[in-house]
């Protein structure tokens, strides 16, 4: 008996040592924008973003649809979002500083991986010089066509032709983003002040 708990413990320190450790601080755990493609978030100063704006979300997603408020704050320093329910109650809180999220919300919420929700903000508000190089190292591209005003931004992968994964449509301050291949979308509308 005693020769098989040592072996137990023997084959428990093996393996605990060849596991792979996980990031202490979950900012560094990659963003799976397909089940093989893992981006990391893009450094906020590269963004060059300071927005400060409330806005009504529809969001769709297995069929269903979902109409929230969301006020976001951007900075080359932190991103912060509050969702509200459609009578005004705070549904999620979620700060960014570029190293630390800190979560705060509804139950169904937390169990979001936060990082996924800063990536579609980035993807959508982010410069495409900021974000070519961080899809890039997961062999994704981007490309966009339009100006300032209204523009399509389309991501794939590379070698993969026109079939996009994400589709980002911007016609004014309102925004329409389709993940073709995790089946959600939002439709952002800016209130105006």
């Amino acid at each position: 008996m005693k020769k098989i708990i040592i072996l137990q413990l023997f084959v428990f320190l093996l393996l605990s040592c060849a596991s792979r450790s996980e990031p202490q601080n979950p900012a560094e755990k990659p963003v799976f924008l397909t089940d093989d493609s893992a981006i990391r978030l893009a450094a906020l100063d590269e963004g060059g973003l300071n927005l400060d704006v409330l806005q009504n979300v529809e969001t769709s997603y297995g069929g269903k649809t979902v109409l929230l408020q969301a006020y976001y704050r951007m900075s080359p320093e932190n991103i912060n979002l509050t969702v509200f329910s459609p009578v005004g109650s705070t549904l999620y809180d979620l700060s960014y500083d570029g190293k630390h999220f800190e979560v705060r919300g509804a139950e169904q919420f937390l169990k979001m991986n936060p990082g996924y929700v800063i990536a579609d903000i980035q993807l959508c508000y982010f410069p495409v010089k900021a974000l070519r190089p961080v899809l890039a190292a997961a062999s994704l591209k981007i490309e966009q066509i339009g100006d300032e005003e209204a523009w399509v931004r389309r991501i794939s992968r590379k070698g993969d032709g026109e079939k996009s994964i994400i589709e980002i449509r911007r016609e004014g301050k309102n925004l329409y983003y389709q993940n073709f291949y995790r089946g959600y979308s939002y439709k952002i509308e800016e209130i105006p002040e």
